[in-house]
């Protein structure tokens, strides 16, 4: 079991570095990280070997907001689409990070996958998706085209454009005059 001051230690860290990779962008060095949080050196090393290590932490500190968020949301009859929202919002803030992250396995992305799931499943249900969307591997497919969005775009455009793509992915780009 951890001691609960190595924890603390260890979360703060992870949030000082998520908010230093947001404002700054993946260039920030360990030093910053290490002389924002408060901590030593001993301590940041004691709990990541690795700038790849913290970043995976901060991937992990996501998908644990996106748990929270399914979970609020399980009964909302726009559960998954809200969630979808939020994911792509977050991916807005973090997609450079990703390219840091060495998850050969996927656990990252089959948590990712088992966090959509009820919320599919239940949108699926009520005719909100497709029936024959499949999170295993059509989610990789819509966060694929949400990266597009944003890798593509110009900088000060990033966030209109990924709220354009958001809405035609979800619309469609069929004419509905027709």
């Amino acid at each position: 079991m951890k001691r609960a001051d190595a924890e603390r230690n260890r979360n703060a860290i992870v949030r000082t570095a998520r908010k230093l990779f947001l404002s700054e962008g993946p260039q920030v060095n360990l030093s910053d990280i290490i002389k924002r949080s408060g901590l030593s050196r001993i301590t940041f090393y004691r709990h990541f070997s690795s700038k790849s290590e913290l970043i995976h932490a901060i991937f992990e500190r996501n998908l644990m907001i996106l748990r929270w968020y399914a979970q609020k949301l399980q009964c909302d009859e726009k559960g998954f689409e809200k969630l979808l929202s939020i994911t792509a919002s977050m991916h807005l803030y973090f997609h450079e990070l990703s390219l840091y992250v060495d998850d050969p396995e996927r656990k990252l992305l089959n948590q990712l996958i088992s966090i959509f799931r009820p919320l599919a499943d239940c949108a699926k249900k009520q005719n909100k998706i497709r029936k024959d969307f499949d999170p295993e591997n059509d989610l990789v497919l819509l966060i694929m085209m949400i990266s597009g969005a944003i890798v593509f775009s110009e900088s000060n455009e990033k966030k209109r454009d990924l709220k354009r793509a958001y809405q035609m992915l979800l619309e469609g780009i069929k004419n509905r005059d027709q």
